[in-house]
């Protein structure tokens, strides 16, 4: 069965199309997040790849595999030691996706932070039911897509609020690069500067986009501002027709948190030291939306 998907230009990764018993598999090898992840597939026998690519993490000595699933896969991919984290319903065209981790490394599995993260789902969750912001933006203050000459003023944003990010945010280039793609990055700015920015990084052939690459500088925080965004980045994606919305969003900080759930997002499992922000392994909450209507 075929996953294909987009070749994942957002990722820090070294991308490798390649074949097992005949048929092609994509994998990312993340040395950044010292991870393996599978972006396309495909598959006859799940037992067979799922050995086949802990050998693969293995040899490289990558701490972690994420494997999104269809349901066709899991029986095999649970015998195989995997483990079900989560799932974004109508990530593959309308199909829920099923996110499989295997780790290589024991430890990894082991979460150092999950009673305050447990709390902190609580606390969001347990207040008033999801409403739309009403916020408005601040006096002087735009929204508007990020442009070519954005980009620089767009990195000291990210520097700043991150002491390490999964991707290379910090390199212009590599920003310049997938915006041209399949990234559409939105920012509100205080005069030419943009005090707070995020992305939809968007999956053409499987019809979703994660919501990802939030970050606000700290003078213009509590103002609303990363709701604005996700509601604007939303409406972007309706329009392209893209139906399935979820982001990996850090289970540690109440805020992004809050905002998601605030415009109707439901938490769907969360991802244990999945990937290296903020200066160490973190874990990340699955928040989706589905909007299977126009």
């Amino acid at each position: 069965m075929s996953n294909r998907r987009q070749a994942c230009h957002a990722c820090p990764m070294k991308t490798k199309k390649i074949f097992f018993k005949g048929l092609p598999i994509e994998i990312g090898l993340d040395f950044t997040n010292n991870r393996l992840k599978v972006f396309s597939y495909e598959a006859a026998k799940y037992s067979q790849l799922a050995e086949w690519i802990k050998g693969i993490a293995k040899e490289k000595n990558l701490g972690k595999i994420l494997f999104n699933s269809k349901e066709d896969g899991c029986l095999d991919l649970e015998s195989a030691g995997f483990v079900l984290e989560g799932t974004i319903p109508g990530f593959f065209n309308g199909e829920q996706a099923y996110c499989y981790s295997f780790f290589i490394d024991p430890a990894r599995s082991l979460s150092a932070y999950q009673e305050e993260e447990d709390q902190i789902l609580k606390d969001v969750r347990g207040n008033k039911a999801p409403a739309k912001s009403e916020a408005k933006l601040p006096t002087g203050y735009k929204l508007r897509e990020i442009r070519e000459g954005d980009v620089e003023s767009l990195v000291s944003l990210y520097k700043n609020v991150f002491a390490s990010y999964p991707s290379p945010l910090f390199n212009p280039g590599y920003i310049k690069e997938v915006m041209k793609r399949h990234v559409y990055f939105l920012a509100i700015f205080d005069e030419d500067v943009p005090v707070s920015a995020g992305s939809a990084e968007m999956d053409l052939i499987n019809n979703n986009a994660e919501i990802t690459d939030l970050a606000t500088q700290p003078r213009a925080r509590g103002l609303g501002l990363a709701t604005m965004l996700m509601e604007a980045l939303e409406k972007k994606m309706r329009e392209r027709q893209i139906n399935c919305l979820y982001s990996l969003c850090r289970a540690g900080v109440p805020g992004v948190n809050r905002a998601l759930y605030k415009l109707d997002y439901s938490f769907q499992g969360r991802l244990i030291n999945n990937c290296h922000i903020g200066g160490r392994f973190e874990d990340m909450n699955i928040w989706v939306k589905w909007l299977p209507n126009f």
